[in-house]
């Protein structure tokens, strides 16, 4: 159960309002990213992941539905949760194939778990989905490329390691 104490200057009932479906519908974006990243500040993974799961639990049409999940995923895995990670990101990455940044955050997920081919592989199509080449598009395939590189390199596959690079 979460704790009001914890949402100080938030006008709450009950703690029990903090479980509620209608507590979390009343959030915007802005307010869940608020109240989860101050939690993730202060290293209260677990709450902040409680956070995230409520919200996209109860607004299921939100258009950045997707940045709840990206989000989500990030806090899970801090929270050491890494197959609940995994789950939150390919979500993310099912509602909007097109949000990059997943592909690079998934990738480390998967080498993370042991599963370094499935990682490359999310590098390698987000660099060939990649759209026109600009500054943040340039910064986020070159992470990836960088990410396939070296554990290509780390599995002793130096030809492919050498052309990504």
């Amino acid at each position: 159960m979460l704790q009001q104490s914890q949402f100080d200057g938030q006008a709450l009932v009950s703690p029990a309002e903090l479980e509620s479906y209608g507590f979390y519908r009343n959030w915007t974006m802005g307010d869940l990213l608020t109240h989860a990243e101050r939690l993730n500040g202060e290293g209260a993974y677990g709450v902040a992941a409680t956070l995230y799961k409520n919200w996209i639990a109860a607004n299921p049409r939100h258009d950045f539905l997707h940045a709840a999940y990206f989000n989500y995923s990030f806090t899970l895995a801090k929270a050491g949760d890494q197959l609940g990670a995994i789950a939150a990101g390919r979500e993310c990455q099912r509602l909007k194939p097109d949000f990059f940044p997943i592909y690079v955050n998934l990738g480390r997920l998967l080498e993370d778990a042991g599963q370094a081919g499935e990682a490359i592989e999310q590098w390698r199509k987000m660099v060939e989905d990649l759209p026109q080449i600009r500054g943040e598009t340039v910064r986020t395939k070159l992470t990836a490329l960088e990410q396939m590189a070296r554990v290509l390199e780390a599995h002793d596959i130096d030809g492919p390691a050498e052309e990504v690079m």
